[in-house]
């Protein structure tokens, strides 16, 4: 079974299916509701029709699951080292904004294969916590084939670190107040590096953080300077729910464990009645990418509105990258990154049916 799904996943990009028909019980657009015993019609890698009593091609591929199945958008990673951990930190300088963690990728990594059985199809690639400012977020769709088909955007945000991982003694800067004097520095220069990529390209930044005080000097940093702003790990988010809201910043959680403090499962929906767009991420491969599903699952038990956790794990992911407009709903034009479950996808117990990215089949379970 290891085998065939190896030569499905390597030969990805070169069996394309023009048109696909996929029929279901459920069918969670997440931009529109659930459509019962719905259909998703499939040309030429993108979404034709979503509904219900749509005919299939004659030329088209049909693929029922029957009432029990559930066909959602492909889950979004907000932050992992897939496939090139250990090797995304430049240990010399504290700021390195031109380094990009898409180019410390291994498209062969045997880890990049299993985690397309896991429903997650796109996945933010990021630099490590080592420094201030550690370079620019990629993104890649887990399609198979070779690196330059599976790289999707080579630039779309710019890692930062407000935590002590960000701090040397023999560089600077050494501590905290030190570090935001350098951040101020380098946002009053517009025409900078670092302010060209936030003010006129608009990248948004995706800062992490783990304690109160952290995220108010990220929160402090975006009302200052008013570039975009998603906040990564913020632990104690549950303290600074106010500022984080008064300043329209996103939250990237995650992973999160069944071990873990009551306060850390609770927090993903006390942020989402708040009104913040969250995400999930796996930051493997310290967890692997199922661990999206995973932790949102464990979110809906400690309060997560559950249409909530699908936008979570697809929509705003894909609006705080920038990349709403082809991916994170089923919406007909959007890209066909579609993944079938066997069940709810927030249950564990529902198996991955199926997995599709531009159209084309990457996994499929066998029976």
């Amino acid at each position: 079974m290891e085998l065939a799904f190896l030569l499905l996943w390597s030969v990805a990009q070169e069996e394309k299916t023009e048109t696909v028909v996929i029929r279901a019980g459920r069918i969670w657009t997440v931009s529109k509701g659930v459509i019962e015993d719905g259909v998703v019609l499939i040309r030429k890698g993108k979404i034709e029709r979503v509904g219900r009593g749509i005919d299939a091609p004659l030329d088209a591929k049909v693929l029922d699951f029957g009432k029990d199945a559930c066909v959602s958008p492909g889950f979004i990673d907000m932050h992992s080292h897939l496939g090139s951990a250990f090797d995304t930190d430049e240990d010399l300088e504290a700021v390195t904004p031109k380094v990009r963690a898409i180019d410390a990728f291994s498209s062969t990594h045997p880890d990049v294969a299993e985690a397309a059985k896991s429903g997650v199809t796109l996945v933010a690639l990021s630099p490590g916590d080592g420094n201030l400012i550690g370079g620019r977020i990629g993104l890649v769709r887990l399609s198979g084939g070779t690196f330059d088909r599976l790289v999707f955007r080579e630039s779309v945000a710019l890692k930062m670190c407000l935590t002590t991982k960000a701090l040397a003694r023999d560089r600077r800067p050494t501590s905290k107040a030190g570090a935001v004097e350098l951040l101020r520095r380098l946002f009053r220069d517009a025409d900078g590096e670092v302010g060209t990529l936030f003010f006129k390209q608009g990248l948004p930044a995706v800062v992490r953080v783990s304690s109160t005080d952290e995220i108010q000097r990220a929160t402090a940093l975006r009302q200052e300077f008013g570039f975009k702003l998603i906040l990564l790990g913020a632990e104690e988010g549950l303290h600074a729910i106010d500022d984080v809201k008064r300043v329209s910043a996103g939250v990237a959680l995650g992973p999160m464990r069944v071990s873990d403090v009551r306060r850390k499962l609770e927090l993903p929906g006390r942020l989402s009645r708040a009104g913040v767009r969250i995400g999930f991420s796996s930051d493997a491969p310290s967890a692997d990418e199922s661990y999206l599903r995973v932790s949102a699952a464990l979110a809906v038990k400690y309060g997560l509105d559950r249409d909530d956790a699908m936008r979570a794990l697809s929509l705003w992911p894909a609006e705080m990258l920038g990349v709403a407009d082809q991916l994170g709903s089923l919406d007909e034009g959007k890209l066909a990154d579609i993944v079938v479950y066997g069940g709810h996808p927030l249950s564990l117990a529902s198996p991955v049916e199926l997995v599709l990215v531009d159209g084309r089949i990457v996994y499929q379970r066998k029976k």
